[in-house]
């Protein structure tokens, strides 16, 4: 399908979905069901990921059906039975361009290990470019991650009332988006390092600790992550059309 294809079709669909979310009687539905609902609205940039080919076309046909679907939003709101405002819609745009991004980034990273598997050639030179220069990053971030589990079990330990984890925690949810502009192996590297935030931040924060809120600080470093890893994937799609 071509990307104005499939821009008319994400805009027919769009009234419907603003409908279904602001206008349709409900018994009860609480805020997260009308954002999730409405967040379809503004989910046309993220097919971009199809049109890498023609990028700059395919994104401002598909940036412009997420334009026309927040204005909809915004003439419906005053005679609609449920609304959001604006700055609490577009953020899923956001959301939805890294779920797609990382889903994109798993998919390449699947065929280019089963095309790794199954190459005649032999399998320790199959690498086009020297392999321990370009996993180098991602060792750095893992050790920083250890490091990071170290001082956390110190704090606890030794009861430390200032806790450095936390800030660590933070720099690292962003530096795991930037470390791998530094490999050749890119979207394997972001994936490796996603993967490993998740793990240690888990340990870190529920090490020696029963803590109500840890799925909340969970959510807030894996979104500092996903900030961190749309905005690397769209200066990667940038230095990688320019180049």
């Amino acid at each position: 399908m071509s990307p104005i294809s499939l821009s008319i079709l994400l805009l027919c669909i769009q009234p419907f979905v603003i409908y279904k979310a602001m206008f349709c009687e409900k018994e009860e539905e609480e805020k997260e069901d009308l954002e999730f609902s409405l967040s379809f609205v503004v989910i046309a940039p993220s097919f971009i990921f199809f049109y890498l080919d023609t990028f700059w076309y395919a994104l401002s046909l598909l940036g412009c059906v997420s334009l026309i679907g927040g204005f909809l939003v915004k003439v419906c709101t005053k005679k609609a039975k449920r609304s959001i405002t604006l700055k609490e819609l577009y953020p899923f745009m956001f959301s939805w361009l890294a779920i797609f991004a990382i889903g994109y980034g798993l998919i390449d990273l699947y065929h280019s290990v089963v095309t790794w598997i199954t190459s005649p050639k032999d399998p320790i030179n199959s690498f086009s470019k020297p392999l321990l220069p370009n996993i180098l990053p991602s060792l750095y971030f893992l050790s920083a991650i250890i490091i990071t589990l170290l001082i956390r079990i110190i704090e606890v330990n030794k009861g430390l009332k200032e806790e450095l984890t936390g800030f660590l925690l933070l720099v690292l949810s962003i530096g795991a988006a930037i470390a791998p502009f530094f490999s050749d192996y890119y979207l394997l590297s972001l994936v490796f390092n996603f993967i490993v935030l998740l793990g240690c931040t888990n340990a870190v924060i529920t090490y020696k600790q029963t803590d109500p809120s840890a799925g909340a600080i969970m959510f807030f470093y894996s979104f500092a992550f996903m900030i961190s890893a749309v905005s690397s994937l769209i200066v990667k799609s940038i230095t990688w059309l320019l180049s």
